[in-house]
């Protein structure tokens, strides 16, 4: 599985929003798939 895959996965993309409301609640910021690009780009 690629990562273009990954970010388009239907039950993938429900953990990231559970996670997204999770983290919301604890005050912290957006950790979408906007997010993890940007992390997997500094990775890379």
């Amino acid at each position: 599985m690629e990562y273009k895959d990954i970010t388009k996965h239907p039950e993938i993309l429900e953990y990231y929003e559970k996670g997204n409301q999770i983290l919301e609640t604890l005050g912290y910021t957006d950790h979408s798939t906007v997010h993890t690009k940007l992390v997997a780009a500094r990775v890379l």
